[in-house]
């Protein structure tokens, strides 16, 4: 059994995007944030502000929507233009979160 948590909460606003994201690993390095983005279709791009280790940092993340569920990816990343980004998009572990009712 997993004791690992990531908690995703999203608000939308017409096209706009606004929410938190934590990410908790048991026993490992934790990271939490408010997250701002555009919605086009079922696609998300997005800026997380990533606070760990007593360290924020600017990540870009790129989430899909598919049904009641949400996906993205995470990996290696590099710095571009004062923003973390994935080297490369298609590699990676991948985020899969079902949705819950915040009421």
């Amino acid at each position: 059994m997993s004791r690992d948590s990531t908690l995703l909460q999203l608000v939308f606003t017409d096209s706009l995007v606004t929410g938190e994201l934590a990410v908790l690993p048991f026993e490992k390095d934790r990271a939490r944030g408010p997250i701002t983005g555009t919605r086009s279709g079922n696609q998300i791009t997005a800026n997380w502000q990533r606070s760990g280790e007593g360290v924020t940092q600017p990540y870009q993340l790129n989430f899909t929507l598919e049904g009641d569920s949400i996906s993205w990816r995470e990996g290696e990343r590099i710095e571009q233009a004062g923003k973390w980004v994935l080297k490369d998009p298609g590699q990676g572990f991948q985020y899969t979160l079902a949705k819950t009712d915040c009421r």
